[in-house]
């Protein structure tokens, strides 16, 4: 049962009846919001006598959470230095995030959170009493291992989202092993398809390639078909560095993220090389396109430009080798200037069209260009870009003029050039790209607005 522990006195007493007619030993989660979240909610449950085992930060909020922090020293200190990250804001957040991730080796971090982030959830089960051991089914089963700590990522607002819980081993400051939960019975499918990729993976790859790919693991408790757990990979996601104050404007450090990037796809594309066939980033991706914007007025024209442009794409040849299918820098670890690890692995395959990795990376790390500027305003360290529309960072790299611009291309160009391919139809498979996301993005909206703006670009 979840329960909102209110405010008030009188509303408290009211629920306190109510707890103490449950049956023995139900499993609750109680929530608590507002300031002094703490201390309240270990008055009520001492008061109802419900026994807490596990006790989480909701940051932001319980609403809209992005990460259920477990409130122990080793989730915090591992949450604000390696996922801690902002993804709008000013330079005085910014500034703010940098020094509490500075600080994050120190104890204050997890006082400071615990006593200031105003929601809070905790697991328990009210008093024992008559009961049978083991009648009551504790919901924190997926998440209380005995000897570890947990930080529960709830990123995706997909509507088929998975929900990520890390598992950080006592006394250590990084987690051990990874655990994806389905929501829904389709994300149960994408975990089954990504439970394949990562066995296939383990057979084709060589072992410094395989080093940073996690491997499928096992705990008793979790059942197979709801749950994919792995061993977790060491590093910080890109997206901290990437949203870190000014990092975007500054030539040498996207220089750095792209470059890390060039070098882990040629290795790991190298690894397996299967025979030549024509690029085709979206294979068999018409019916998907027509069912979510055939509708559309503009639709047959739009795909009458995407025929051409794949028409041009497949007079090159490309190798089929292991392909990541959404290799966008959320899903790329670092340690100093190399890449550590890579996760998310539903859309992946052991031989496909390499071109799509390419064209993924370029196209996300694009796209949020002006994530930190307000609307209407020019972008620093890109002259020609200004914040508002969605998509300006892509027409911006694709048509635009600058470091930035550059960078762009050469990364496509020097990786068709690697792949056997012309690096003059670099647009094409950028383009093509967009459409890849349209064809496979889970949440909708998000999948218009790459389509929409293939329709500008291919215009």
């Amino acid at each position: 049962m979840e329960l909102d522990v209110p405010g008030t006195r009188a509303a408290r007493r009211t629920l306190l009846e109510q707890i103490r007619a449950l049956p023995a030993a139900t499993s609750v989660i109680l929530i608590s919001g507002g300031v002094g979240s703490r201390g309240l909610l270990r008055r009520f449950a001492k008061s109802a006598g419900i026994t807490v085992s596990r006790e989480y930060l909701g940051i932001p909020a319980a609403a809209s959470p992005t990460c259920y922090v477990e409130d122990t020293p080793e989730a915090v200190r591992y949450f604000v230095s390696h996922v801690l990250a902002l993804p709008r804001g000013g330079m005085a957040a910014s500034a703010v995030l940098a020094g509490a991730r500075a600080a994050a080796r120190f104890s204050w971090p997890r006082n400071f959170l615990g006593a200031v982030v105003p929601t809070r959830i905790a697991l328990g089960l009210t008093a024992p009493g008559d009961a049978e051991p083991g009648a009551a089914t504790q919901s924190s089963d997926l998440i209380a291992m005995a000897g570890m700590h947990s930080v529960v990522l709830a990123l995706s607002k997909d509507p088929n989202a998975k929900v990520t819980v890390l598992f950080i081993p006592s006394g250590s400051s990084e987690p051990e092993l990874a655990m994806k939960v389905a929501t829904t019975e389709s994300a149960q499918a994408s975990l089954a398809a990504e439970r394949r990729v990562l066995v296939e993976l383990r057979s084709a790859l060589p072992g410094d390639v395989l080093a940073t790919i996690p491997a499928v693991s096992e705990l008793p408790h979790a059942p197979e078909h709801l749950a994919l757990v792995t061993t977790a990979l060491q590093g910080t996601p890109m997206t901290v560095r990437y949203h870190s104050w000014h990092h975007v404007a500054s030539p040498a450090a996207v220089r750095q993220d792209f470059a890390m990037a060039e070098r882990w796809l040629a290795k790991f594309q190298a690894s397996v090389s299967g025979e030549r066939n024509p690029i085709e980033l979206h294979n068999h991706a018409a019916d998907i396109l027509f069912q979510r914007f055939g509708a559309e007025d503009r639709f047959p024209p739009v795909m009458d430009r995407l025929i051409a442009i794949q028409k041009r794409l497949g007079a090159q040849r490309s190798p089929r080798t292991p392909v990541h299918g959404d290799f966008w820098f959320g899903n790329l670890l670092l340690g100093g200037d190399e890449i550590t690890g890579v996760v998310d692995w539903e859309a992946g395959m052991v031989a496909g069209d390499p071109v799509r990795d390419l064209a993924r990376f370029a196209l996300s790390y694009a796209l949020y260009l002006d994530r930190h500027t307000r609307p209407g305003r020019a972008v620093a360290g890109h002259s020609g870009l200004t914040a508002g529309n969605w998509g300006a960072g892509i027409e911006y790299a694709i048509g635009g003029e600058g470091w930035f611009p550059d960078l762009f291309r050469s990364f496509l160009q020097n990786g068709l050039v690697r792949l056997g391919a012309d690096p003059e139809r670099w647009r094409d498979a950028v383009l093509a790209g967009l459409v890849d996301v349209a064809a496979t993005a889970d949440h909708i909206e998000f999948a218009r607005s790459h389509w929409r703006l293939f329709d500008r670009l291919s215009a």
